[in-house]
């Protein structure tokens, strides 16, 4: 069994860190999470080889491909940094992991729409010595015309799928290249191909982050970094109904 750490932005700043254990039983995964889960410890691409000092950083990890990822990688022999704002749901993920692997976990909440939740992460990216994985999963939909729709939303998805994936990127690169090891993995979207019509910001902001990584990925060639833009179409999670889309 692992050990749980868990911060906010404000304890991660003055370094007051509580560790819990033996928190509740695992919280399980609807069926289609739990297959992508085992999709993804199968091979997402060639996962660097982790040991006792690699640690993966998951944002959005409280619930859907996020925690999927973040069990996935744990399940590897990473330990495991998780990201989000709710925080009883990253204790039972944290939780679901140090009763499952033997890995350390830290929970991080952070609100990442904001610039005091990105720049708490990217401290903890600094300070992480062995970070070797990076996924950049965070984000919500924002249906509606872009004529009409709350622009001050517009402006937070705007801050959480480009500027938050763009400076934690830039957070981890420098350690990874340094130990010529590492891989990044920004989560975007089908709608990055084929944009709809009441998605005009969700589809802009999902381009940007899938060229931004396939721009990245060529630059990092032979750096033993490699970066790859995961573009899924529809997966049943909560985002659909905090998106408002209906079954």
């Amino acid at each position: 069994m692992g050990a749980i750490m868990m911060v906010g932005c404000a304890s991660w700043r003055a370094s007051r860190r509580t560790v819990l254990l033996g928190l509740g039983a695992a919280v399980a995964l609807g069926v289609t999470l739990d297959q992508w889960r085992r999709w993804l410890a199968r091979r997402t691409f060639s996962v660097p080889s982790p040991d006792t000092s690699r640690w993966a950083l998951v944002t959005g990890a409280s619930s859907g491909i996020g925690r999927a990822y973040a069990v996935a990688l744990a399940g590897l022999g990473y330990h495991v940094i998780l990201v989000g704002r709710r925080w009883e749901r990253l204790e039972a993920v944290a939780a679901q992991i140090s009763e499952t692997y033997p890995v350390d976990t830290i929970a991080l909440r952070a609100d990442l729409t904001t610039p005091g939740g990105i720049e708490a992460v990217e401290e903890i990216i600094r300070a992480t010595d062995g970070l070797s994985f990076l996924v950049n999963n965070a984000g919500f939909g924002l249906p509606g015309a872009f004529a009409t729709v709350d622009f001050e939303r517009v402006l937070d998805m705007v801050q959480l799928h480009i500027l938050a994936t763009m400076r934690l990127t830039r957070a981890a690169l420098p350690g990874m290249l340094a130990r010529h090891h590492g891989a990044i993995v920004n989560v975007s979207s089908l709608m990055a191909y084929y944009p709809l019509p009441e998605q005009a910001t969700y589809a802009a902001t999902k381009c940007y982050q899938r060229a931004f990584t396939e721009a990245l990925h060529q630059e990092l060639m032979g750096s033993g970094v490699r970066a790859q833009a995961l573009c899924p179409g529809f997966v049943r999670t909560e985002f659909q109904a905090s998106a408002g889309i209906q079954r």
